[in-house]
């Protein structure tokens, strides 16, 4: 049963339940991979998410990278680039890799973790655990925003049984 390697660490069925292992799943290589997510970051936000209005003006943030390393990066942005992504992973017609979609909905929702204490997602603590720790093994993600999934683990609760 898949959730039961997924409770064991089986990455690859932790990529299923995200759904990243299916068609487009081993399509790229890691190499091509780092490259799609640093074009990703270095989107312009308005391009994918549309106007923001006035969060958008707020200081040097123009692209999914200058949000996702600053500060104080508007929750309401956060929760767009997590909805963007999560539709881009759920869509089969969609060009972002399902592998990139997935870090990109991950560093979101662990933007709004580590920077305001704030859950902008419904998954639960040992789901939201797996998928950031997913994010983090990926070996094509840059040093920055495997910083920033790593910041966001540790604001979730203590993993059960390991205590300090």
């Amino acid at each position: 049963m898949a959730a039961q390697g997924i409770d064991h660490g089986d990455s690859q069925a932790l990529g299923r339940l995200m759904g990243v292992g299916g068609e487009k799943a081993g399509s790229w290589e890691p190499d091509e991979l780092a490259g799609i997510l640093r074009h990703q970051l270095a989107t312009p936000l308005k391009l994918d998410l549309g106007p923001a209005g006035p969060a958008m003006g707020a200081g040097a943030m123009e692209t999914f990278g200058d949000l996702l390393r600053r500060p104080d990066p508007p929750l309401d942005l956060l929760k767009r680039t997590k909805d963007f992504a999560k539709a881009h992973r759920d869509d089969p017609n969609s060009s972002l890799p399902d592998e990139i979609a997935t870090v990109v909905y991950f560093a979101g929702i662990g933007a709004a973790l580590a920077r305001h204490g704030a859950r902008i997602s419904e998954l639960d603590d040992g789901r939201l655990r797996r998928g950031l720790q997913w994010a983090i093994d990926q070996p094509w993600v840059d040093e920055q925003t495997r910083s920033l999934l790593r910041e966001a683990l540790g604001h979730l609760a203590p993993h059960p049984g390991k205590g300090p």
